[in-house]
């Protein structure tokens, strides 16, 4: 091999290890988006199971099954995030709101994930934004005895 092929070569690699860590820096950042993703679709659903279970006590006297009391729903989804330690930041509240039947409730969360290594890379964002949306809905009780 000739001195100016090996001089080519030499040129060449530091293009390459600038490649490959740009492509390790997305590779770690998607990583850590799916992982936040998870997370948050762990603890958004069992908020909103729990939040399925908040039923209203009057509703149920007037005879309507599975009455889900909003308020009481939306309380205890707020505190069954704040106790996770969601990953990322709250991109406005949790939204919480009766499901299509009379014994779910859809509860949303928005949060901003933000970039490990991918605030280095020219013309990638900071962060991304990361929505769950979920249905709880309330368990059947268990056959009598």
């Amino acid at each position: 091999m000739r001195a100016s092929e090996r001089a080519g070569t030499l040129l060449l690699f530091p293009a390459a290890v600038l490649v490959l860590m740009v492509l390790g820096a997305i590779a770690v950042d998607l990583g850590m988006l799916s992982g936040a993703r998870r997370d948050l679709i762990r603890s958004v659903g069992a908020a909103a199971d729990d939040a399925a279970a908040r039923l209203s006590i009057d509703r149920l006297r007037a005879g309507e099954l599975g009455a889900i009391d909003l308020q009481e729903a939306h309380h205890q989804v707020l505190a069954d995030l704040a106790l996770d330690g969601l990953p990322g930041a709250a991109v406005g509240a949790p939204r919480v709101a009766l499901g299509p039947d009379a014994d779910t409730i859809e509860v949303e969360v928005t949060r901003r994930i933000p970039h490990v290594f991918g605030r280095a890379v020219p013309g990638l964002p900071e962060d991304e934004l990361v929505t769950v949306r979920l249905t709880g809905r309330l368990a059947d009780p268990p056959p009598a005895p």
